[in-house]
């Protein structure tokens, strides 16, 4: 598991609303393989970015300076001002902060300076599951994501999630190409990072079948998000991760050229002489005890 990918902020913007999330260690308690232990003395606190929870089965008791109260099955947002401590066993949390486009009139931007207040406690009963479906997608790439891709998927899934946020508040909205979009970045990043699998063959006609687009249009959105053609991606996908074993692993060159998918050595050393300006065993000698 890449743990840099954890205790870092993840900025971005959607519907008129910058929003910064946080991902810490506890953002799952299958990240620790074990439930949470409990914990006979807790000090009441705050946090200086709205805390997030996502309950879904184990349920989550919160006290405040005043009262306790339980949750189970919804989605708490806690403000920044109001003190409290947990006691969970297993959940999804995030932390976050946000900050308004002026004069927008999108109805999410509404909701969040109607409902997610500084000042209020505000949880939303959820019943479906299609939320956890997500997280565990979020989650998917913090346990498995072995390069750089999973740096801009991870955006893109939350803003999914904040924008299912929205819609289990019961607010109504119109139809929201953008979160459609979205959702085929998703899928394109996670074919893509396939193209590092041995023997896989990503092409652009399998990615426009799975999006139900044509050729043309999935090589237009690849370009529109990756800034990039779709073999120009999918080497700098497979050089990212031939860098990380580099400086991760004491694999040989040929070894790590063959993991990466490349056809042969030679063309591997050659397309990672051109992107980083040096042979492999050069980098490998230069970083990897960075």
């Amino acid at each position: 598991m890449d743990h840099s990918l954890f205790n870092a902020k993840y900025n971005f913007t959607f519907s008129g609303i910058n929003f910064s999330v946080d991902i810490d260690d506890s953002f799952s308690a299958i990240y620790r393989a074990k439930k949470y232990p409990p914990v006979d003395k807790k000090t009441l606190h705050s946090h200086p970015l709205h805390e997030l929870f996502f309950i879904f089965d184990d349920g989550i008791k919160i006290t405040f300076e005043n009262d306790s109260q339980e949750f189970k099955n919804g989605i708490l947002v806690i403000p920044p001002s109001a003190k409290h401590f947990t006691q969970r066993t297993s959940d999804y949390r995030l932390l976050f902060s946000y900050s308004i486009k002026e004069k927008t009139q999108d109805k999410l931007a509404a909701f969040f300076s109607k409902k997610i207040t500084q000042n209020s406690i505000y949880f939303i009963p959820i019943i479906k599951n299609e939320m956890k479906v997500y997280l565990e997608e979020l989650f998917y790439f913090f346990k498995n994501q072995k390069n750089a891709v999973a740096r801009e998927v991870i955006p893109a899934i939350l803003k999914i999630i904040f924008f299912h946020l929205f819609i289990y508040s019961g607010e109504p909205l119109e139809k929201n190409n953008e979160y459609s979009e979205e959702s085929r970045y998703i899928t394109i990043s996670q074919i893509i990072a396939q193209s590092t699998t041995p023997g896989s063959n990503v092409s652009l006609q399998s990615i426009a079948e799975t999006l139900n687009l044509s050729p043309k249009q999935a090589s237009r959105m690849i370009y529109k998000y990756c800034g990039a053609s779709l073999p120009a991606v999918i080497t700098e996908e497979k050089l990212g991760y031939a860098a990380y074993l580099l400086t991760t692993t004491a694999l040989p060159i040929a070894e790590i050229a063959y993991e990466c998918n490349f056809s042969n050595e030679n063309y591997f050393y050659l397309q990672f002489k051109k992107r980083f300006g040096c042979t492999p065993l050069r980098y490998r000698k230069q970083n990897q005890n960075t």
